[in-house]
């Protein structure tokens, strides 16, 4: 007679293991609660990633303009310790180069990646859309403080007439900066390729188009003669008495 063989699951659970097997896994109250924990974990970190996202990029921009910078004072030595000409109309119509070339090479951050001084990745503020790389005029994230050549209409910053060594305090002279073209409520952003200085006496000038853009959180990083670089406010900027005009971010 054969004998009957128990249930395989009351043959290896004990009580206590069978009152488990029965239980759900979570109740709807405890689910709820481990919901509201993560939810509350995301809108804390939410904050600190996005603040760590803005100093890493602020942070790359700092050094794309510390490498501008150091390229820049590269250029002085070998041209006669002058600042490359931030504007030079004369390619527009030179038959050496092709249509597109002969708009970017009246740049000078298009000009200094032709002759070696600058890779294309560093003229670019990591803040800005990719899609301004697109565009011919568009050539660059950072404006340059310097002369126009072929625009004898457009005031000429003079002390670039001069050789970058006879300014006194190089370490509080700005040469490069995070910059916008601002034409009265219009912003254009074809001009981020110069800021201009006309009035030297220092202060905001109201009809100064080629600014300083605080984009940084309320501040522009900033590239000196000496080759250092600061992360300054708009006031911090207008009190080196640099004559520069700032634009907040909009």
């Amino acid at each position: 007679m054969r004998s009957r063989m128990p249930h395989p699951l009351k043959a290896c659970t004990t009580d206590a293991d069978a009152r488990d097997l029965g239980r759900p896994a979570f109740t709807l109250i405890e689910l709820l609660v481990v919901i509201s924990i993560v939810a509350l974990l995301v809108a804390i970190l939410l904050p600190v990633l996005g603040a760590a996202r803005e100093t890493a990029r602020t942070s790359v921009c700092a050094s794309n303009l510390r490498n501008i910078g150091l390229a820049v004072l590269a250029y002085t030595d070998e041209y006669e310790d002058r600042m490359p000409t931030i504007l030079d109309y004369g390619f527009a119509t030179d038959p050496r180069y092709t249509p597109v070339e002969r708009i970017r090479f009246q740049y000078w951050a298009a000009r200094m990646e032709r002759d070696g001084y600058l890779v294309e990745d560093v003229v670019y503020c990591p803040l800005l859309d990719d899609e301004d790389k697109s565009i011919a005029t568009r050539v660059n994230s950072y404006g340059l403080r310097g002369n126009v050549i072929g625009r004898p209409d457009l005031p000429r910053n003079y002390e670039f007439d001069l050789p970058v060594s006879v300014i006194l305090q190089p370490s509080a002279h700005v040469i490069l900066a995070d910059s916008i073209s601002v034409f009265g409520t219009a912003i254009d952003v074809n001009g981020r390729y110069w800021i201009r200085a006309d009035d030297l006496t220092g202060g905001q000038d109201p009809t100064a188009n080629e600014r300083v853009h605080m984009r940084h959180g309320d501040a522009a990083n900033q590239t000196f003669l000496d080759g250092h670089v600061e992360l300054l406010d708009a006031q911090s900027t207008l009190d080196l008495d640099n004559g520069l005009s700032v634009y907040p971010d909009p």
